[in-house]
């Protein structure tokens, strides 16, 4: 991140820009999706940062009170005839102690941040679909002549033609276009009994399942993704299934989304 896109984003969220500044910043986050992360990651390090001030004010706070303790609890004192034989306990250097769990907070803090940033992007649900779909069609172009909009319901090309609209579609990120061709495909499918051997339906199946990371309640996809597990799915779906339980159920999926 250069130093005057810095200087721009804390002048944006210190509210130091002017009307027409803020205005067009604002603007600018709405088309630039690098631009909106970077803005989104320094407002939560600022958080953590202002967590870590107060965790200080805090036990800034408390030092004090422990040391006396410490004093009054850990010091060592003479022995009369009528003590018990002790073993000496050393005074515990308190000072020392917080310097060193406020530096380690502040490591672990920041070290979680910068991992964070770096791997955020493994977390998206468009990520996720991308990473996880599974080709519809097993070998594509084979035997298609026309593209979809030149065919009708009763070419015998139709149906691979509908599979490769959705995987072209996935392909270009247009993940609600290739939700319809999946289920047009499905629902064609039932019924025609033109079946194609180049056509995974197992696939397409999955797919659906993935892409409801877009419109599925987190609970809802994760129970299907169980039953999918645990059923009688190929290995490589249950496999599959239980991968991106693990990612959706781990914390960068929720701050990522």
């Amino acid at each position: 991140m250069d130093p005057e896109t810095i200087e721009e984003i804390e002048k944006y969220l210190d509210q130091e820009l002017d009307a027409k500044g803020k205005k067009e910043f604002e603007e600018r986050l709405k088309t630039d999706q690098n631009l909106a992360d970077r803005v989104d990651f320094m407002q939560k390090l600022r958080k953590n940062f202002a967590l870590q001030q107060y965790l200080n004010q805090e036990q800034a706070e408390l030092l004090p009170l422990t040391n006396e303790l410490g004093e009054q609890y850990f010091d060592q004192k003479g022995l009369t005839d009528s003590d018990p034989p002790t073993v000496p306990i050393p005074l515990i250097p308190m000072r020392k102690w917080g310097r060193i769990s406020a530096a380690a907070i502040i490591l672990i803090i920041g070290g979680v941040c910068l991992y964070w940033y770096m791997n955020r992007d493994l977390y998206t649900k468009d990520h996720l679909i991308t990473e996880f779909y599974e080709p519809v069609l097993r070998n594509p172009r084979s035997g298609i002549k026309k593209s979809l909009t030149e065919l009708t319901q009763d070419d015998p090309e139709y149906l691979q033609a509908v599979a490769e609209a959705a995987d072209q579609s996935l392909n270009q990120q247009q993940f609600s276009s290739s939700q319809q061709m999946l289920e047009m495909l499905l629902r064609m499918d039932s019924t025609n009994t033109r079946k194609s051997d180049n056509i995974n339906l197992e696939a397409a199946k999955w797919n659906l399942l993935v892409l409801g990371l877009l419109n599925l309640e987190p609970d809802s996809l994760l129970n299907q993704l169980m039953i999918l597990q645990n059923g009688d799915a190929s290995l490589k779906y249950q496999q599959g299934a239980e991968r991106l339980r693990k990612k959706m159920k781990h914390p960068f999926y929720r701050w990522a989304n």
